[in-house]
């Protein structure tokens, strides 16, 4: 959690300070620097915000539930036709104490990474068993985490090295 927090002060603090010398550049007529080139590092933080506000949530899901699930199966399914086609959200069966709980999934798949019937790894909250932790389902979020976060560092780097890939996108046929 210390990595988060250190990322989310020192990046934007970076792209700050990226922008401040594109314009300082431009201002001082270096060729090839423009002052678009400055939009691209304020634009990645939109990226990296989404993405480690993700990273952020499936932390505190995973810190929350702590107790492991011993008979978690997906019940079901619940399938509905999106834009992009059918996209399916898990829905979870398992036993708290003495309690049955039948509870949905926090997000919807195409492709889904669990089927009906399966035996899951489920953890859920010892305060309140409906919040629930699927480490197998966590890895496609993740996944989008990452990339929207690497989005966000690579948007800056591009717009740094704009002036020197500008000549050689204009001398490509």
């Amino acid at each position: 959690m210390k990595r988060w927090r250190f990322w989310v002060i020192f990046w934007p603090l970076c792209c700050l300070t990226l922008t401040g010398v594109m314009l300082y550049q431009w201002s001082a007529g270096m060729a090839y620097r423009d002052p678009v080139h400055a939009v691209f590092p304020i634009f990645s933080l939109l990226f990296f915000f989404i993405g480690m506000g993700m990273k952020k949530n499936s932390a505190k899901h995973r810190e929350a539930a702590t107790r492991l699930a011993p008979d978690a199966t997906v019940a079901y399914l619940n399938t509905r036709r999106g834009n992009h086609g059918t996209v399916k959200t898990p829905v979870y069966r398992y036993t708290a104490g003495e309690i049955s709980y039948t509870v949905s999934s926090r997000s919807s798949y195409s492709p889904c990474p669990v089927h009906t019937g399966e035996a899951v790894e489920l953890y859920y909250s010892p305060q309140d068993p409906r919040t629930i932790y699927v480490p197998k389902e966590e890895r496609t979020r993740l996944r989008w985490a990452r990339l929207l976060c690497g989005i966000g560092v690579a948007f800056p780097l591009f717009a740094l090295a704009a002036p020197w890939l500008t000549p050689w996108v204009e001398s490509l046929p």
